[in-house]
């Protein structure tokens, strides 16, 4: 369904808006990010279309409305942008060398194109450069590999803010690791990064006044318990005693009545460990309009406003003074409360989904309403993670885990499976739900789960397919039909099973399409290439449709070009299909239990324009998520078929391309199973 795809903060060019936006708020921090994906979300998840859309985690879905991206912008809306920075940088005191060859290269292009951009320059000139005056010489170009010193300098300049969120602090360990592995001296950076603070408190390195610790004990005492991770410490510190917490037993933010699957927290939801999702999600069939109730008392610490593909959208993390964290993402209308607090935030960009610390810290109490709507009209659905900041989990005890997630341990480690929180009732609700995420199902590293640490791609052969971990990767049934009968040519009868050879016009030349075979632009509805997601059959209009496997039929919906499609599962709570697509005259109803090879319907005669006297079908298996993805169905025939049906099916390859005089009809040889030009899920 979703991909809430990863962190929502980033690197770079980001960090000018965080240190402008802790010096906005007095010096508050922002602290962590929201981890994707959908939706993985949830996020992202961030499908990826670009390092942005992977960096966030609010990227779970696949349709969103069209927008006006940022490389649409005009050059006088992106010169009004770097002008709004440099003026809020020239109020909070400066910006980093990375910020300022970001604006530097920003207005150099802009020149490029003839635009006046002197006021701009002025003011960039005047600006303190990571604690140094600017000069007249813009610092290197980005193409030019960062030095040690420039790294220095960056580190050096940071020393002046009141703190760095996690996400930069693991960004500069990084870098100062690389140069290390080099046999670099990075004493000085070393000691220079433990001193700042990181996510607002001061670290344990940093100087003491002769009274003890340099921090604003008066601002402290009047605030919440406020929870930090310290990185040299690898554990969350309260600024203060903390109160105990309340037995851990959750409401759950929305109507699970309505929901029809989860995401579960402790998944990767992409094809890389940087897509690993610490919170979980919930989806709705029905519109978007959904009430998102706070579950448990707490303090609303940082928030983002975004927008994806031209919707706008909310995320918020909440702390209880106890150390319990809860994460709300791709929240869509707030209720007044909220709508007030993101009004403190950085205007939204797209894709860019930062957070900021929201001070003074608003605190909400168990079931005040946060939104009225989520996610987006045509896919209703949010995030939503707990983590316990006073302890970490289970699933960090394992070594390879710890090692595989120390990018973002301080969210990873502390992940909760929050369908173990819940009331009796709710949790009856949410376990009777399939997974949400087409690949990971409910495989969860929190929920019980084994422990994975090296997640398998989407994008993997037939063969390690096999030996992948892991249910979900798996159709749960073979199929004993391929749903007509396929038989080999008889010159005779011009007929090979319920296929009639002919020499007329048919679309493509061929009765048979493979999955994976690519529509051209001008004949998809897209208006682009499109590779086919659902083998397809032209055959005589009339002929007989059968069930692909055993099980039970969930759902015959109605489709645009007037006729059907027969989903068939094993049960209603598996999010696995496998259709019979496009037929008329269905034989059965939702809720009978079919027989692979029965009878249900018969072929279509949808787009018979291009090939007279020709119905079609397409058979498909269908793994729900988001995006869903279809899968190959020729890679997963039942042993008692499978030898046959692909013997019959080169044979049919064959007698076709010599029926109809050209042999580039088929390409077998592209084919690793035959029937199959690609193995990889397609989306859709």
């Amino acid at each position: 369904m979703f991909r809430y795809n990863r962190a929502m903060y980033s690197r770079g060019f980001s960090f000018v808006i965080v240190l402008i936006a802790l010096a906005l708020v007095g010096g508050a921090v922002a602290t962590s990010q929201l981890t994707t994906h959908n939706q993985q979300l949830t996020t992202g998840e961030t499908g990826s279309t670009g390092s942005l859309q992977k960096a966030s985690i609010f990227s779970w879905w696949k349709k969103t409305p069209a927008a006006v991206t940022q490389n649409q912008e005009s050059s006088t809306q992106i010169l009004a942008d770097i002008e709004r920075q440099l003026t809020t940088a020239s109020k909070s005191g400066g910006i980093s060398p990375t910020s300022y060859k970001d604006i530097d290269t920003k207005l150099k292009t802009l020149e490029s194109k003839g635009v006046n951009t002197k006021n701009a320059r002025a003011t960039l000139a005047r600006l303190s450069v990571g604690g140094r005056e600017a000069k007249a010489t813009p610092p290197k170009s980005n193409s030019v590999a960062q030095t040690l010193a420039d790294v220095e300098q960056e580190i050096k300049g940071m020393l002046q803010f009141k703190g760095i969120n996690p996400s930069v602090y693991a960004e500069f360990d990084t870098k100062l690791k690389a140069f290390e592995a080099k046999g670099a001296n990075t004493k000085n950076a070393r000691a220079m990064l433990k001193k700042i603070p990181v996510g607002g408190q001061e670290t344990s390195a940093q100087k003491k006044s002769e009274n003890g610790p340099v921090v604003d004990k008066e601002r402290i005492a009047s605030e919440p318990v406020v929870w930090v991770y310290h990185h040299d410490q690898n554990k969350w510190v309260p600024s203060k005693t903390p109160p105990p917490c309340p037995a851990l037993v959750f409401d759950s933010p929305v109507d699970l009545t309505k929901a029809y699957a989860i995401l579960y927290p402790g998944q990767t939801r992409g094809n890389s460990i940087k897509d690993y999702k610490a919170h979980g999600g919930v989806m709705f069939k029905s519109d978007n309009t959904i009430d998102v109730r706070m579950p448990f008392d707490g303090y609303i610490y940082q928030g983002a406003r975004f927008l994806q593909k031209g919707v706008l959208q909310y995320g918020f993390d909440a702390i209880s003074e106890c150390g319990i964290m809860q994460r709300f993402g791709h929240l869509y209308e707030l209720s007044p409360k909220f709508q007030k607090l993101v009004e403190l935030l950085p205007e939204p960009k797209e894709m860019d989904s930062r957070t900021t610390v929201l001070r003074p810290f608003v605190y909400v109490k168990k079931g005040e309403l946060i939104a009225t709507k989520i996610g987006v009209p045509e896919n209703a659905g949010m995030d939503w993670g707990v983590m316990d900041l006073r302890r970490e989990n289970e699933a960090a005890k394992d070594a390879a885990f710890r090692e595989a997630h120390s990018f973002q341990r301080w969210y990873d480690n502390h992940g909760l499976c929050w369908l173990d929180y819940l009331s009796e009732k709710e949790q009856a609700i949410v376990k009777a739900l399939p997974g949400g995420d087409g690949r990971m199902g409910k495989t969860s590293d929190y929920c019980g789960r084994p422990i994975s640490a090296s997640p398998v791609s989407a994008n993997i052969s037939e063969e390690a397919r096999h030996v992948a971990t892991g249910s979900n990767m798996e159709p749960p049934l073979l199929l004993k039909s391929i749903g007509v009968d396929l038989g080999y040519f008889d010159a005779v009868t011009g007929k090979a099973g319920d296929f009639v050879f002919t020499k007329g016009k048919l679309q493509f030349g061929v009765l048979f399409t493979e999955f994976g075979f690519t529509i051209p632009a001008n004949q998809s509805a897209t208006g682009a290439d499109k590779r086919n997601p659902q083998p397809t059959f032209l055959l005589p209009l009339g002929t007989k449709v059968r069930s692909l496997v055993d099980g039970v039929v969930v759902a015959i919906p109605k489709l645009y070009s007037n006729d059907y499609s027969i989903h068939v599962a094993p049960s209603q709570d598996t999010n696995w299909r496998y259709e019979t697509e496009h037929v008329i005259n269905p034989l059965v109803k939702v809720g009978d239990t079919v027989k692979a090879g029965q009878v249900i319907a018969e072929v279509s005669p949808h787009d018979s324009a291009n090939s007279s006297g020709y119905g079609l079908v397409e058979i498909g298996i269908l793994r729900g998520g988001n995006p869903p993805e279809h899968i190959c169905p020729f890679a997963y025939l039942d042993p008692s078929i499978k030898d046959d049906v692909q013997k019959k099916l080169s044979a049919f390859y064959k007698s076709w391309e010599e029926y109809r005089g050209d042999s580039s009809l088929h390409n077998e040889a592209a084919q690793t199973v035959v029937g199959c030009l690609s193995l990889d899920p397609i989306p859709g």
